[in-house]
């Protein structure tokens, strides 16, 4: 039973990118099968935009170059990341892929403020993800 691993902001986000006709790649630290399967049961739609589940240490840049290659080789880029704690931005903010990366900020905790978020250099904090800008950045 997967209800309930993913929050609602997210979800209705992620429907409302999938629904635009855009895809979806997620990056997570561990090796996470379980993610594409918990999609998949709960909406359909977004499992069918989701092209891969990826894992690295996101402490390093290298998790997230390599998932960019890797989109690169299918003709697309990665837009936005989005993250709920500091430490998941730790490579991306040691990364040339910062200056192209809509970095999102969720605060669900009240782990950090807007200013620590934005002072670091990623791009929006915002408390419920339907709020943040998904735009591309050409």
């Amino acid at each position: 039973n997967f209800n309930g691993v993913f929050y609602q902001d997210s979800l209705e986000v992620m429907a409302d990118i999938a629904g635009a006709g855009e895809d979806l790649a997620v990056l997570t630290t561990g090796n996470s099968p379980w993610v594409k399967q918990a999609i998949e049961t709960i909406d359909p739609v977004v499992a069918n935009r989701l092209l891969r589940v990826y894992s690295g240490n996101k402490s390093l840049p290298e998790a997230y170059e390599s998932t960019e290659r890797d989109l690169n080789l299918g003709g697309r880029r990665m837009v936005s990341h989005t993250e709920d704690q500091l430490k998941g931005f730790e490579g991306l903010l040691r990364s040339p892929l910062l200056e192209q990366v809509n970095g999102i900020y969720v605060e669900r905790a009240d782990l950090a403020t807007p200013d620590e978020v934005l002072g670091l250099g990623i791009s929006h904090y915002v408390r419920d993800l339907r709020n943040a800008p998904y735009l591309r950045r050409e």
